[in-house]
């Protein structure tokens, strides 16, 4: 346009305009133009203001917001310059349209021409208009568009480019409906002879292109249904009312037969087109749905509904009918889904009708609740409610939805009294919960019924709601439920109508009593789903829901810990909602007491430090979150933060730590938020807020500098991998929030993470060797972020390339990534260029021999070429020698670095005078891998690659190859043992990462043909990689090998499919059909064993991979291809075996998803049928195929439990054959020939189908809503399975009986039960097989396992009378008449089950009961069974289980008899203390021992002891369950599985018969002398120690042989669940040994007690299972007082071994354990804020402790325990040589640097308290000590104190008792130290070989053995015993360090475990220099301190001064 009209500025601007953009500053300028065109009405009418304004729309791409701002300028002027406007818009849009004919083949400009005529129509009405004028040409445009499109598809593109032309004519055929739908009246009327012609021809030209998508299959199915509304409404446009005879007689002239309907003549010009090719038999199943969807979309309800000829069905009726008979024929997902949209759209339709009236009233009474209609579709709501897909189940209640809104029209009914509305209703209340259908459709019913209505029905639905949300599968359905109830219930409460005054407090009770009680309970993952879904919703609810619940969680003055719990959770949601306002309340004092005026500090730090995680984690967030981002975080929130964070760096649960990283980028993200606001303030110079924003942000970046310091402090080597990964994270945090504020401004809070001193960069490379790569990740990105910012750069970086070089041939696997990451930093050094080109012209010479300018100047390509020609050279000597490189260069770790690098390049930036370098490059590493992976082939393709040692290396090859020199030998034999491992790791991580190369090649490198100007590799190379792919999957038979390849080629699949290149985009499919060639062909190269090897991952990848939009046609064709085969019977059986395993891996691949499910139908027929085979392989494939299909049918198993199902892997039978229906027949024809003749004797074999149609059959169960439709009944499987009870196979009889259990419905239980006892014979007269009878038993047995469990009183109390008495007539099944021991066994397993369903007194039981005790007591009266025979183990634990049952259940006469005897039949029970108070009483019958040896107390005693003594081990187990069970009153509550016998009980009687001398004598001889069976063993010493009162009988027991008989059993056995046991009884005896060591100080009994604490200190470590260390931390935790406080002083040192384990216990890696042990500090703290403490702080709290209790009164004692701590730690440091894989017993969470850190802190306390503040030995008692530390205590602390003090025993006194003892440790450390020190100075300050402790400990246990008593006592050590201990310690760590090398930056990459041990060791001696600082300055102290601190620094690099710190 010519921009001359306009003057000066204004026209610039405007030329400048015509340039259209998206910044915001040319918004900014084009509203500023337009402005001023508005205030100039000269400007408006100018038609070239106009075409400016246009033209600029014009240009615009699709979305531009400019687009925008010209519709909001345009709908914003007057009428008149409107329609300026509207006629250049239209005159453009012409010229748009107007393209020549070879533009229209421009699929990029067609697009670009739509898209634009859809924004027209988009909120645009001047647009809209515009369109209107000129709607045929339009019309016309699109239509040529749509053909023009479609003459383009081919089935030779590529997938990719497919779909891009499918999206194309989508949005093509969606502009044209859209303009169809908005204008057809409007061209009907003006449309003219010569453009009705034109009409016709775009109808034609529509038609012609709709009709070709519509029988194309594989089209979206989106583009499908736009067709079909596209035709709807070109026939609307053309035939107006006749469309519904249009419609009957070209798409259904099938329903029509008799020819009553006149058939429509079609107009001549529309006859000759596609529309005859409409009819629905011509197309798919989708096509047709497509059809009706579009059609009932789109005609008018009047077309719907008018009925061609009277009485004959309108199209809506048609079309519902088409519906439910496509319901069951759709099998694939796309058909179900868009079935489910057209059911819930036609729904929708019928209820628009029936509101406007337009539905004929013939129709109503088919369409109420009672009709028809509704009844068809509520079936079909039935089949696809619980439907595995989302979109189908929401629809489906869409449907519902409707379908009640339909009823309730067509009815005219009140929906509250609607018989049919409540009936529905408790249908659906009576489903299973597991149906996730159900949520949805009670959500539905809220809107017609209300909440109070549905309350009426069921009053705990809130209750049962809570409890769904323990499963996670219908966690996200239940709380939506829970929500829409609450909600609606409240707006009831709410109303104006409610009349009842407490509705509120009512609905408050209802609806949040049940969270808080979930809340506050333990069910773990229902209190998380709770806080995830319902409890956000409900405080959004109303704002009285959070007072209510804090008031009921604060109701108790000390709330319980769950409570406290859950009120942190609730506070924490509150915050995020904003429902929490700031206000702090302080004390008097000024100090702050409660945080938002809610919750006291207190409550915050016992959350903060509590044991849980969650409840940590949730009172971290509470600080952390806040919806108001900018509001300032206080003092008291970073003290708090402060407080929680050092205790959880190391915290061992992965999700704890993602948790807390989480929350400090919210904390982040507020500090950002906030730091801004107070920004503004000072800018703004408020006086009323610019001092406190200042101060608040000086508390900020104090924050900051200590969080960065303490992550830097903590990330160190020697530290845990779980605190580096979350410091590193918290640092990467920081580093990405400074990012994220450097874009805002330079001075910002988080700028000092990037100031990184030497210190903090050398800490970062060191983490780059961490063993775990997100470290090593994590540091990568930190010091690139910092290095961009100037810091973090390293000088020293020749040594470190060379280092990394070194590390990229290491063979050590953990060091080739530690060298990829360290590259990846040296290639960011602006020096690096310089050390490569010189490390590269050293090696010109030989092997690097290239001349490229260009790789001088691109660091990445020459490290490459460097990389490449190490690679060369490690290749040349794997050929001469594989051994030799598996030693000195295995290839895999450069190759590894060479990936790494690769990723970092951008491809396509490479500039191109570096392409011919790049495509150089790659094509020898394509050439160079291939070599590779031929070289290691031999060993990968192997046998046995393990053991392929060659016999040179065996013979002492020099492998390094030093030929003269006899020092290698020790190597070369070292390496030879290793080299099998060594070996294995070259070869097979070579071809791991040639695969992964490979296919990091195809995935992210340009090619060549596709992108000529980025390309790198051409069409040759990706061929050459295809061959490599194909021989490994197809040719390996080592699943390692397959499988490496398997990810790489997986990636490259990818890249073909998606190719645009159509020789590459045409290879999957062409190697797909050459494998099923070969499959077909039984080619003798695929491997038919082993599962067949590689193939089925390569028919995985290749269709895997293929893009599911274009219909994954090659999928499907080798699905049908694949089944063909397997369900052939024929010889070919390698080809049906490839098949079934290949077939196994499609069903098992989840990216498949639904695709395979039209295919499970054949795939399940096919296993079946293979089950049936001759041949094993094909057996042995088809069972893996079953497994694979049952769990893609039935979902993963649940249940670990062989014998039950969880009803989470079951289904309904309708669902199932709904799904599946050729199954439902399939399954039951395998059933009739399964069981023809299975009882009968001459055919006694197994039928081979009958296993997997039972394992299917088991997993159905009938549904609540299974209808009347016989085809899916089903009960016609009953009588076939009941059939399989005469099988002569256990198993089977087993899985029939269990198969039989879910397929009877509850209404036909009782008549099932009754035909099947009427199977059985009534007396051993008649002549039926045993094998027979059980299976009937089995049968009867599950079927009353479902009584037993049902809620139904009245199904139990039918059961109960109609059962019993036919079973009575067969009672003689469990009498000794039957001499079978399972049916035995069987019939009294029904006989407790119906005893179960009443009392014993019930009127229909109590034959029943006294027949069955009758037996009981003459099975235990008679001899037991001693021959062998099959069953008796199982059959004599039943019966021992009844006898403890029944027996000792007490009749009305017994119980008077025993109460009259109560007295003296438990005299023997009596503790001697009681025989006083027993001789009081005057009871005639306590003399007669007649009377007392027939009392039923004595005889249920007998039968117990009868039954412990049992030769059988399964008996003696019985009752010690039972009995255990009832001591510890655990009421368990009984199994929902099938066996019977293992169902637990509670009868206090049992308690009350045990408690005699005899039954504990008993127990007591079993566990120490005669049992056996391990599982006896175990489980009757935790029935001692849950007996009762057993603390008295152990008291008066001989103490002494008990723990004498109790060690040696310990000591003996080898079974960790034993020991365990064993430890835990052993706790409950200790108790009795402190008392009687207290009271006779037996030399023996300390000996026993000195041996139990080395057990348990042994037993302690990390080499035993977790079991047997909780039994050691629970054992020490019942006696803590004794043994660690030791009040009585007879334990001298053991209390310190005690310490010791309780140390080691808490610093070990399974959770349990320190859980259990950190409970010790509760019994030794008595204060009532430590009820719930970590285990880290608890480590911090026993160490203080211990130093409290015993720093006092043995000084030495206590000294010399913590330095032998620091010196053991210490010595774990030292570095051992370990196999490659043989890693042992690692604890990867112990912090031994952090540990001495926490007991220097202790010693230093104890080293103060013992010298002076000059540095010399106090001399004071240990009196006089506690003297002076009280008088500086207030006296609330002296009066605990002195309670502690009263509790422990009297110091003193115990000091007068052993001087003797004590001033022998004093000698012998003055005997160790006694020699001349000069002396000892010149010897090099060697170490002992015995140490302090040790000759201490072992002289208090030479004391012990002097006598036959212990004295001992503690007096006060002199200066030089305290002086020994210190020098001792000093002397050790001097020598460890002088034997350190010098620390520098390189050391971390030479010797990775070296250096941290080192490292560690160095840490720990400057923790030593640092506590010993308080000790003398003058003697050998002092020299030794000073030669340890020097010692100390002269081996640390100045780079590492992270060290300043300790020292």
């Amino acid at each position: 346009m010519d921009a001359k009209v306009f003057d000066g500025n204004f026209s610039e601007c405007l030329k400048s305009l015509l340039e259209v953009g998206d910044s915001k500053a040319y918004i900014q300028t084009l509203k500023k133009a337009l402005a001023e065109i508005k205030t100039d009405e000269k400007h408006l009418s100018d038609p070239v203001v106009c075409e400016f304004i246009t033209s600029i729309y014009f240009k615009c791409k699709q979305k531009n917001p400019v687009r925008r701002v010209l519709i909001s300028y345009i709908e914003s002027l007057t009428s008149t310059n409107k329609s300026t406007l509207k006629g250049c818009l239209q005159h453009q849009l012409l010229q748009q349209l107007d393209l020549p004919n070879s533009d229209m083949s421009n699929i990029s400009l067609l697009r670009c021409r739509v898209d634009t005529i859809s924004a027209l129509m988009d909120n645009f009405p001047t647009g809209e208009e515009c369109l209107g004028s000129v709607a045929l040409r339009v019309l016309q445009f699109l239509a040529h568009s749509l053909s023009s499109i479609l003459h383009i598809y081919s089935e030779t593109l590529s997938p990719v480019q497919m779909n891009e032309i499918m999206h194309h004519c989508l949005v093509t055929i969606q502009s044209s409906n859209r303009l169809l739908q908005k204008y057809v009246a409007m061209t009907t009327k003006t449309c003219s002879e010569q453009e009705s012609h034109e009409l016709h021809e775009m109808i034609m030209q529509y038609l012609e292109s709709d009709v070709f998508i519509l029988v194309k299959d594989d089209f979206l199915t989106d583009c499908r249904c736009g067709c079909a509304m596209n035709i709807a409404l070109l026939l609307k446009l053309t035939v107006a009312d006749n469309v519904p005879h249009l419609l009957m007689s070209v798409m259904f002239p099938h329903i029509n037969p008799s020819h009553d309907l006149a058939p429509y003549t079609l107009p001549d010009w529309l006859a000759v087109g596609d529309i005859t090719k409409l009819e629905v038999a011509n197309l798919s199943l989708v096509s047709q749905l497509c059809l009706i969807f579009g059609f009932i979309a789109k005609l008018d309800l009047p077309e719907l509904m008018v009925e061609i000829t009277p009485g004959k069905p309108n199209l809506i009726s048609v079309f519902l009918d088409q519906l439910l008979t496509f319901s069951k024929r759709c099998s694939d997902t796309s058909s179900k889904v868009l079935l489910a949209k057209t059911m819930a759209l036609w729904t929708s339709r019928m209820c628009t009708g029936l509101e406007c009236k337009c539905v004929p009233c013939h129709l109503h009474r088919s369409l109420s609740g009672k009709g028809s209609i509704v009844k068809e579709i509520l079936q079909y709501i039935w089949t696809a409610w619980d439907d595995q897909i989302d979109v189908i189940r929401q629809n489906a209640k869409n449907t519902f939805e409707s379908s009640i809104k339909i009823h309730i029209l067509a009815s005219q009914t009140d929906a509250k009294t609607d018989t049919f509305i409540q009936s529905v209703t408790r249908e659906l209340l009576n489903v299973n919960w597991s149906n996730k259908g159900k949520y949805g459709a009670l959500a539905s019913m809220v809107t017609i019924l209300t909440v109070s209505g549905l309350l009426e029905l069921r009053p705990l639905i809130a209750t049962e709601l809570i409890e769904q949300l323990k499963e996670q599968m219908s966690a996200s359905q239940a709380s939506d439920l829970y929500d829409r109830l609450c909600r609606s219930h409240q707006a009831e409460c709410t109303s104006p109508k409610t009349s009842d005054p407490d509705c509120e407090t009512k609905w408050l009770t209802l609806w949040c009593q049940p969270v808080i009680s979930a809340l506050c309970g333990d069910h773990r993952p229902q209190k998380t789903t709770i806080i995830e879904y319902v409890l956000p919703k409900l405080l959004k609810t109303s704002k009285t829901v959070l007072p209510y619940i804090i008031k009921q969680l604060t109701v108790t003055v000390s709330p319980s810990r769950s409570q406290t719990y859950a009120l942190i959770t609730c506070l924490r949601r509150a915050r995020c909602l904003g429902q929490l306002h700031h206000s702090v309340e302080s004390s008097e004092s000024g100090e702050t007491t409660l945080w938002y005026g809610l919750v006291r500090i207190d409550v915050l730090k016992f959350a903060l430090t509590s044991v849980d995680d969650q409840v940590r984690l949730d009172a971290f967030a509470l600080l952390c979150e806040n919806n108001k981002t900018t509001e300032p975080i206080s003092e008291l929130e970073f003290d708090l933060v402060q407080y929680f964070l050092p205790f959880n760096l190391n915290n061992q649960s992965p999700a704890f730590r993602q948790h807390l990283l989480s929350y400090v980028q919210k904390l982040f993200h507020r500090l950002k938020e906030s730091w801004q606001t107070l920004a503004r303030h000072v800018k703004r110079g408020d006086e009323t807020k610019c001092d406190e924003a200042a101060t608040n942000m000086a508390v900020y970046q104090d924050f900051l500098h200590w969080l960065k310091d303490l992550m830097f402090t903590s990330v160190h080597l020697g530290s845990a991998f779980p605190r580096r990964t979350t410091c590193l994270g918290v640092l990467l945090l920081m580093v990405n929030s400074a990012q994220q504020m450097s874009k805002l401004c330079t001075d910002h809070l988080f700028v000092c993470v990037y100031q990184l001193g030497d210190s903090h960069t050398q800490i970062l490379l060191d983490c780059l060797m961490d063993t775990f790569e997100e470290n090593k990740m994590a540091a990568s990105k930190i010091l690139s972020a910092c290095m961009k910012h100037g810091f973090g750069y390293q000088t020293q970086v020749e040594s470190l390339f060379k280092s990394a070089l070194e590390l990229s041939t290491s063979n050590k696997p953990q060091d080739c990534t530690t060298a990829a990451y360290l590259f990846q930093y040296l290639l960011q050094q602006p020096s690096i260029l310089v050390v490569m080109k010189t490390y590269a012209s050293s090696l010109t010479t030989r092997l690097f021999a290239r001349d490229d300018p260009v790789m001088d100047r691109c660091p990445p390509l020459l490290l490459l070429s460097i990389l490449l020609m190490l690679l060369r050279e490690q290749l040349s000597v794997a050929r001469r020698s594989l051994t030799s490189a598996a030693a000195n260069g295995p290839m895999y770790p450069t190759l590894h670095c060479i990936r790494y690098i690769l990723s970092e390049i951008n491809y396509k930036s490479v500039s191109t005078e570096y392409l011919v370098s790049w495509r150089e490059l790659f094509d020898d590493l394509i050439h160079l891998c291939l070599d590779l992976s031929k070289v290691v082939s031999p060993v990968v393709q192997a046998s046995s690659p393990e053991g392929n040692v060659p016999l040179d290396i065996i013979q002492g090859l020099n492998l390094d190859g030093n030929t003269n020199e006899t020092s290698s030998k020790d190597s070369s034999d070292k390496l030879v043992t290793l080299m099998p491992e060594f070996l294995v790791v070259c070869c097979w991580r070579t071809i791991k990462e040639v695969s992964l190369v490979f296919g990091y090649i195809c995935q992210n490198v340009p090619v060549v043909e596709s992108s000529p100007q980025h390309g790198v590799i051409n069409t040759h190379q990706l061929l050459l990689i295809g061959d490599y792919f194909k021989n490994q999957l197809l040719e390996s038979i080592h699943r390692g090998a397959f499988e490496l390849a398997y990810a790489g080629f997986v990636q490259m699949c990818d890249m073909l499919w998606r190719s645009s290149v159509q020789q590459l985009h045409q290879l999957p499919s062409q190697w797909l059909q050459a494998v099923l060639s070969d499959v077909r062909g039984n080619n003798s190269t695929l491997c038919a064993t082993r599962r067949s090897a590689g193939v089925p991952f390569y028919v995985q990848a290749l269709v895997s991979t293929e893009p599911s939009l274009t219909g994954r046609t090659c999928f499907k064709s080798a699905m049908t291809a694949l089944l063909c085969l397997a369900l052939k019977s024929d010889d070919c059986t390698d080809a049906q075996v490839h098949s079934l395993n290949i077939l196994r891996a499609l069903f098992r691949d989840t990216r498949l998803g639904e695709d395979v499910s039209p295919y499970i139908t054949d795939g399940l027929t096919a296993a079946v049928l293979g089950f049936k085979s001759k041949n094993w392989a094909v057996r042995n494939s088809s069972t893996l195929l079953l497994s694979a299909l049952m769990t893609r049918v039935f979902g993963v198993k649940r249940s670990k439990d062989e014998s039950s199902i969880s009803k989470k892997n079951c289904q309904t039978g309708r669902a199932f054959f709904h799904r599946y229906p050729a199954l439902y027949q399939f399954l039951l024809q395998e059933l009739t020939e399964a069981t023809q003749n299975i009882d009968c004797s001459e055919h006694n074999e197994l039928h081979p189908s009958l296993y997997p149609v039972l394992m299917v059959l088991g997993r159905l169960f009938p549904s609540s809503l299974e209808g009347a439709d016989t085809n899916l009944n089903l009960a016609a499987f009953i009588p076939y399975i009941i059939k399989c009870a005469s099988s002569p196979v256990y198993k089977t009889r087993m899985m029939a009986a269990k198969a039989l259990q879910p397929l009877v419905q509850k209404d036909q239980l009782i008549c099932v039960i009754l035909q099947l006892i009427r199977q059985l014979p009534t007396s051993s007269a008649n002549q039926i097989k045993q094998s027979c009878v059980h299976g009937y038993l089995l049968q009867i047995e599950l079927l009353l396992v479902i009584v037993r469990n049902s809620q139904s009183d009245f199904l139990q109390e039918h059961t109960l009378h109609t059962v019993t008495s036919a079973w009575m007539r067969c009672l003689w099944l469990v009498s000794r008449a039957n001499t079978c021991l399972v049916t035995r066994k069987s019939g009294f397993d029904i006989c407790d089950l119906l005893l179960s369903l009443g009392s014993t007194e019930h009127p229909g039981t109590d034959s029943l009961h006294q027949a069955v005790v009758d037996t009981l007591r003459l099975e235990v009266s008679w001899e037991p069974i001693d021959t062998p025979q099959p069953f008796v183990e199982e059959f004599m634990t039943t019966v021992a289980h009844l006898c403890l049952k029944y027996i000792v259940i007490l009749s009305s006469t017994e119980r008077n008899i025993e109460g009259q005897l109560q007295d003296d039949c438990i005299k023997e029970s009596r503790l001697p203390e009681d025989e006083e108070k027993s001789q009081l009483r005057g009871d005639d019958l306590k003399d007669d021992p007649q009377v007392l040896e027939h009392s039923p107390q004595k005889q249920m005693e007998n039968l117990i002891l009868t039954l412990l003594s049992s030769k059988l081990y399964e008996v003696r187990l019985a009752v010690l369950t039972t009995l255990n069970n009832h001591f510890s009153h655990e009421s368990v509550k009984e199994e929902q599985d099938h066996d019977t016998s293992r169902h637990y009980f509670f009868n206090p009687a049992i308690v009350r018969c045990c408690q005699t001398k005899q039954v504990f004598e008993k127990l007591l001889t079993m566990a120490l002398h005669t049992e056996w069976h391990h599982a006896c063993l175990a489980l009757v010493f935790e029935t001692l120690k849950t007996y009762p009162s057993i603390h008295s009988l152990i008291k008066h027991s001989d103490i002494k042989e008990i723990f004498r008989l109790l060690l040696q059993r310990l000591m003996n056995e080898q079974r960790s669940e034993v020991k365990s046991s064993i430890i835990d009884f052993s706790g409950v005896a200790l108790s009795a040994v402190y008392s009687h060591l207290t009271q006779v100080r037996s030399c023996e009994l300390y000996r026993y007690l000195t041996e139990w604490c080395r057990c348990i200190s042994r037993y302690s470590q990390s080499d035993h299972s977790c079991h047997v260390q909780t039994s050691c931390a629970k054992a020490i935790q019942d006696n803590a007082v004794s043994l660690l406080v030791d009040p009585n002083n007879v334990l001298d040192c053991l209390t310190f071994d005690v310490w010791e384990v309780v140390v080691s216990l808490l610093q070990e890696d399974d959770l349990e354990v320190k859980d259990v042990t950190s409970a010790i500090v509760l019994v030794l703290d008595g204060r009532s804020h430590l009820t719930d403490v970590q285990p880290t702080l608890v480590l911090k709290l026993l160490l203080a402790k211990m130093v409290d209790i015993h720093g006092g009164r043995n000084k030495v004692g206590c000294m010399s325990t913590l330095i032998t701590w620091i010196k053991k730690s210490d010595s774990a440091c030292e570095h051992q040589e370990e196999r490659l894989f043989d890693r042992g017993e690692i604890n990867t969470y112990r912090e031994d640097v952090l540990f001495v850190q926490l007991v220097a802190k202790q010693l230093e306390k104890v080293t103060q308290q013992a010298f002076c503040c000059d540095g010399h030995f106090t001399g004071k008692s240990s009196s006089d000590a506690s003297q002076s530390k009280d008088n500086e205590k207030s006296a609330d602390q002296k009066s605990e104190d002195e309670s502690v003090r009263k509790s422990s025993g009297d110091t003193s006194q115990m000091e007068v008792k052993g001087k003797s003892t004590d001033q022998k440790l004093v000698d012998n450390f003055t005997s160790m130290y006694s020699g001349d020190t000069s002396q000892r100075e010149d010897k090099g300050i060697k170490i002992k070989h015995e140490s302090v402790d040790h000759s201490m400990r072992k002289s208090s246990v030479e004391a012990a053995q002097t006598g036959d008593t212990v004295k001992q006592a503690v007096t006060e050590p002199d200066d030089s015993c305290i002086e020994a201990l210190f020098c001792d310690l000093l002397e050790y760590f001097c020598v460890k360090v002088n034997d350190l090398d010098v620390i520098s930056p390189v050391s971390p990459f030479t010797d990775s475990a070296v250096f941290e041990s080192s490292l560690k060791t160095l840490l720990i001696a400057a923790t030593v220099v640092k506590c010993t600082r308080h000790i003398s300055k003058s003697g050998t102290l002092q020299s030794l301190h000073d030669q340890l601190q020097q010692a100390v620094n002269s081996r640390c690099d100045p780079s590492h001064t992270f060290l300043d710190g300790c020292l």
